[in-house]
Formats: structure tokens, sequence, C-alpha cells
């Protein structure tokens, strides 16, 4: 690569190539996020993935180069779900703060942009920065007349005050929010909506509205072939049957719900089903059960830096299902069981968590990774992008893209949450869950 790099610049053709490769991967985009909400999600998911490295290029090339910044800003507000689904939050943040710095028309492009960059920061508790994003973007929404910039705006802020675990508020944003959606024809926007009020219904011990809702949003997916979407909406039908004492409807809804989150490689969406199927476990009063599977959750936090901002209002479920758990069983065996489901290699927990295997204490084993790719593989144990790692080890980031690469092989891993959960297993204990 490097050769080809000298070469391409002595032939003094780079600025063309480097144009032509920007406008492929610009193109690529623009597809992948208009083919989103269907039946292609998963191998556009799969591509994107892929295809990160080249992303990576072709933003740095158009919001470095003058007067290319606009097309940059609409690439990474396009890349929305990479980002998302694949957990790259803070790098996708940083591509759009970079793109709204340098271009700065208020027009549909960074309105859209802001609202994205504002999603972002609240699934990382940056709640202040994110109202400070939707008064701009609705600020914009009223100059262009776009009812649809205004009902994202109206979405989010639902979203910020459920942070801030006022129901009440956040229902009235969504219901506002879902209104202009439907009659907009917007399906993405609409099921987002309707998973949010779905949950906060749930919340608010509403239970046949929260029912409602999550019917209504899984049949505009089922139509359109959809899943990302349709994963969260099984998961918020499961805490509502959860929350009404139908445990069985409840395991079966949020498995359904990790299947997808699994074969769609969702950290978050595995996490948030971990939780659930915790709280579950303990109604039925398999403590130990509910013990482990809080073990792996806490893996999965580690793996991508911190537990959901986003689902802040869940906390006291957590909370009190770690409790209720801990004085069933006692402190030292509740410790030992979260530790044991802490330690378990990542494919394993899923299947445990799942009901298809039965629990198996981990064997201890070496460690084939060099002194040096240990400790890239703590870094991406705790959530540190490929550009963080760079950083802090003072390495070239393709560098750190090529360790992380050995580590999967060696290890025979294809994703990432995988170099965690291995990382947790080999980790001495820190406590509990909940400390």
């Amino acid at each position: 690569r490097q050769y080809g790099h000298e070469r391409l610049t002595a032939s003094g053709d780079q600025p063309r190539v480097q144009r032509r490769h920007r406008d492929h991967y610009r193109d690529l985009t623009a597809r992948a996020e208009h083919e989103w909400f269907g039946p292609t999600q998963i191998a556009w998911l799969d591509r994107l993935r892929t295809e990160h490295p080249n992303l990576r290029t072709a933003l740095e090339y158009s919001l470095g180069t003058p007067g290319e910044s606009p097309v940059g800003l609409e690439m990474a507000t396009g890349l929305l779900h990479h980002w998302m689904v694949n957990y790259y939050l803070t790098e996708g943040r940083d591509w759009l703060d970079r793109g709204l710095a340098a271009a700065s028309e208020r027009n549909a492009v960074r309105a859209k942009a802001l609202w994205a960059d504002a999603w972002m920061a609240i699934m990382q508790a940056d709640s202040i920065p994110a109202l400070r994003m939707l008064d701009e973007a609705g600020t914009i929404g009223v100059l262009l007349g776009s009812r649809s910039i205004d009902a994202y705006v109206e979405l989010f802020r639902g979203m910020a005050a459920m942070y801030a675990t006022d129901a009440d508020s956040a229902i009235r944003y969504y219901e506002k929010a879902a209104a202009a959606h439907r009659e907009l024809g917007d399906r993405e926007g609409l099921a987002l909506g309707l998973i949010w009020l779905c949950l906060a219904s749930s919340l608010q011990r509403t239970s046949e509205s929260a029912v409602e809702y999550g019917e209504e949003g899984l049949a505009i997916c089922d139509a359109a072939g959809e899943r990302w979407y349709k994963a969260y909406l099984t998961m918020a039908l499961g805490v509502e049957a959860w929350r009404r004492g139908d445990v069985r409807d409840a395991a079966e809804l949020v498995r359904g719900s990790l299947r997808s989150h699994r074969e769609l490689d969702d950290p978050l969406g595995m996490g948030v089903d971990f939780e659930v199927l915790a709280w579950i476990a303990a109604a039925e009063k398999d403590f130990e059960r509910a013990a482990r599977l809080l073990g792996i959750l806490r893996t999965t936090w580690r793996l991508i830096g911190a537990p959901p901002s986003g689902y802040a209002h869940l906390v006291h479920c957590h909370e009190e299902c770690a409790s209720r758990t801990r004085a069933a069983v006692g402190a030292h065996a509740f410790s030992v069981a979260c530790e044991a489901g802490a330690a378990m290699p990542f494919d394993n927990a899923l299947t445990y968590a799942l009901g298809e295997r039965r629990f198996t204490a981990p064997e201890p084993a070496g460690s084939p990774l060099t002194r040096r790719e240990t400790e890239i593989a703590h870094l991406v144990a705790g959530g540190l992008s490929n550009k963080d790692i760079a950083a802090r080890l003072v390495i070239a980031q393709r560098t750190a893209e090529g360790h992380v690469e050995h580590i999967l092989n060696k290890l025979g891993f294809n994703s990432r949450a995988q170099i965690g959960a291995w990382v947790g297993k080999r980790r001495p204990p820190e406590g509990d869950v909940d400390s």
C-alpha cells in the first residue's frame, strides 16, 4: 500500500484518483442509506463494516480538501446507522462535528446532521450539546418549512426527556413526532418513535397503549423486511410483558430480539437484551441464572465503554434485579455467579442467554497473543476505536488496524465484541456488577 501510494504521488494523478475514490464511497453511502429500511439491511451492514477503512479515507479527503466539506458532511450523516449499529458512536460524532464546523450552510443536510449527532450524543449521556444541536436543527426546520425536520427534532427531544426520566414530556414529544411521520409516510421515523412510545408507555404502566405502539411498529417493519428497528420493538414488547408478569411471553420476545441483534452484530442491542433477560430470570426466581446474565452484561458494557445512557430510565430495574438476586443467593454466591457469567466466551454467553446451551464453567487457557497484541486487546475491550488506540499508543492508525486484524485471526474471532469477552474472561474480579 505504501509503495502504491508513492507511485501514485509520483505520477501526479493523485488528486484525480482520490476524488474518484471519494465519489465511489459517496455513492456507496447514499445507496446504503436509501436501502437501509428494508430486506438488504444486514448485507449493507456487513458491506460497511468491510469498507470502514475506505469510508474513513473518503471522509478524510472530503473534510480535508477545500470545497469538499459539504460532501463530507452528507457522507458522515448518511453513515448514521453504521455508527449506531456497529457502536462507532465516538468516531461518528467526531466526523459529524468536523463536518458541521466546516460546512455551515443552513440546509436540510445540516439539519439532519445535527439531529443525527444529537441522537448519538444522547446515547453517550451528552445531553447538553444534544439539546443545543436540536435547537439549531429546529431553527433550520422552521426556516425551510420542513415538517420532517421538525418531526425528528421532536423525536430526539423526547429521547432527551426519557434520559432525564421525564416520561410524561417524552410521550408528548414522541406522539407529536409519530403523528408527523405517519402523515408524511416516513416509515423509519415512525418505527423509531413507536419503539420509544412503547417503552415510555410501559414505564407509565399504560399497558394497552404500549402493546398497541409496539405491534404497530412490528407491522411496519415486517412490511418492509426491516430487522434492526424490529429487534428493538420486540425487546420493548418484552419489557412490557415482563412488567405485567407474563414472563413466558417476555422471555420469548426478548430472545427473539437477541437472535436478531446477534445476526446484526449489534453490541448495544445484545446488551439491552441481556439486561431484560436477567430481570426475567429473577422474576422466575432463577437467581443463579440472573446473576450470570448480569455478569455477561458487565462484559458487554465494558466492551462498548459504558451502559447505554439512552436507556437510563431503566437503571432502577437493573438495580432492583441485582439487589433482589443478591438477597436471594447471598453476596458471595452472587459475586461468584456474576464472575462466571463475565468470564464466558461471548458466543457461549449468547447461546446461554438464548437458552440454547447449559452453563459450563469456562476453562483456563493460555494466550496466543504477543505482549503488544494483549495490550491492544485490552484497549479494544475498553471500547476504544482503532483511531483512539493509535492515539493512545502513539502509532499509526493503520498499524493499530493491523494489530486488531491479527488478534481476530489468532483468536478465531470475527468481531470486536468477541475480543472484549475474551479479555473479560481473563481479567481478575472487579467486584459486584453494579459497584
